[in-house]
């Protein structure tokens, strides 16, 4: 079967790129690197950096101890954030289908400063003011006294990078509002029909990786174009999308929901993660300076520096903070192949550190130095019959990271690998996947990332 038959849907011209560039070129960021003492609402405090309130998030020092030969003895700068923020987008039924809308949200570390993210993207501590700016528009429509008129619809917990975060979870939420429901008039919301989103799900730096969360875990539905189903427009075709198609309709999946559980479960119950909180001056391997927090080995892929920010556009208008900043591009790769005549993806068993239950189901391959790479994934990839699919740039979490870039790949690769893939992930189908989209814990970050790459087909 040809796969190029089915060509990738246009992204080039995506009116929500367009919509996005022109902010870019129209508003100016100054984020500038401070020392950690010109950080002023920040300190020391008990060997962490944080806050004067406590709040929003923390920079702490952990030794990851266990029976992950990779992880084991790892030290290491962490976010300790444990409040579940909020990513929700406002959705709306009109005669012409579902209309999202989507904000235009500058993060001091995202590539290009502005990306399209969830009409609501708000930690609890920013929609509780404790920054005393402007509140949180649209909040109403998914905390506390919910409108009459507003359903919620989607309301998942899912992770963020368990590499960099300590057991962090967002709700991932999509509500569904009346045509006239009153929106912001700030100029950085705009309604956006599904063909716009999806136009925009190929294109680099546009979409960010929270918008892709929600997209990844909502009603694919209402994704689609009126009077379709998930991917059903390509029913009559030969190439990708009729294997998306195929994926995500069929009833036989080359592993059974109570198998992959029995995986999942054991491979959870094997590994042994225990994090160890050490004082960030205390950390073997990391140099504190007065500007960064920075290893003194080339294992890390990342260090810590505090930036000042001044974006007119946010309900704060200037503050600081620290991020974490990466020294590296990432690449992360989804492997499929058919195994039955049916497309399956095969996603790996990721363990790390920040993961309470240890585990969860992360891309077939990552280059990151603190991530375990299959060796066979990385000879797929190479091997000259594999087909590379799909290939987009994305920041990661431009709100804690800086300049964290991850190229996002997916392949089709010859069945022969499925022999060498039996005790590092598991095969499963689009309609397993969107399935476990709706449990908490089981996907990574990066994966609903990489996945929500394949929704430009629906």
């Amino acid at each position: 079967m040809n796969h190029l038959k089915t060509p990738a849907p246009a992204s080039k011209d995506s009116v929500l790129a367009n919509w996005i560039q022109d902010f870019r070129t129209k508003h100016s960021l100054n984020v500038k690197a401070i020392s950690f003492n010109e950080c002023k609402e920040w300190s020391f405090l008990n060997g962490t950096f944080a806050h004067k309130t406590g709040r929003f998030f923390k920079i702490i020092g952990c030794k990851a101890t266990g029976n992950v030969s990779h992880l084991n003895g790892l030290e290491q700068p962490m976010i300790d954030q444990p409040e579940i923020g909020i990513l929700g987008f406002v959705t709306r039924k009109t005669d012409h289908g579902w209309e999202w809308l989507v904000q235009a949200k500058a993060e001091p570390g995202n590539v290009g400063g502005f990306q399209a993210a969830p009409s609501v993207q708000a930690t609890r501590s920013n929609y509780e003011i404790v920054h005393k700016g402007q509140p949180t528009p649209l909040i109403e429509c998914f905390t506390g006294s919910i409108p009459d008129e507003v359903s919620l619809l989607t309301d998942i917990h899912q992770s963020e990078q368990g590499d960099r975060f300590i057991n962090k979870f967002n709700r991932n939420c999509v509500a569904i509002v009346p045509q006239d429901y009153p929106v912001p008039e700030n100029g950085l919301c705009q309604w956006f029909s599904v063909s716009d989103i999806r136009s925009g799900l190929l294109a680099d730096f546009i979409i960010n990786t929270d918008a892709r969360s929600v997209f990844f875990c909502s009603d694919w539905q209402m994704l689609c174009d009126r009077g379709t189903t998930p991917f059903s427009k390509w029913t009559n075709t030969d190439g990708f999308g009729y294997e998306l198609f195929q994926s995500f309709t069929t009833d036989t999946p080359y592993l059974g929901i109570d198998d992959l559980h029995e995986k999942f479960n054991s491979a959870q119950e094997s590994t042994v993660i225990d994090l160890d909180y050490i004082p960030l001056d205390e950390l073997k391997g990391w140099d504190l300076g007065d500007e960064t927090l920075k290893a003194t080995h080339k294992k890390a892929s990342f260090f810590v520096r505090s930036y000042s920010m001044h974006i007119k556009s946010r309900e704060v208008d200037r503050w600081c903070q620290p991020l974490v900043e990466s020294t590296t591009q990432s690449k992360m790769a989804l492997l499929s192949t058919r195994i039955d005549g049916i497309l399956h993806f095969f996603l790996r068993f990721s363990a790390e550190p920040g993961f309470k239950d240890n585990i969860q189901l992360g891309p077939s391959y990552v280059d990151d130095p603190n991530h375990y790479s299959i060796p066979w994934c990385k000879k797929a990839i190479e091997d000259e019959k594999s087909i590379k699919q799909i290939e987009v740039k994305q920041s990661d979490e431009g709100g804690r990271f800086m300049n964290s870039v991850v190229e996002y790949q997916i392949y089709i690769i010859d069945p022969k690998w499925i022999q060498k893939s039996t005790d590092n992930g598991v095969w499963l189908t689009l309609s397993q996947l969107h399935d476990l989209a709706k449990v908490k814990g089981y996907l990574t970050n990066e994966t609903r990332s990489i996945l929500s790459m394949l929704l430009a087909w629906l």
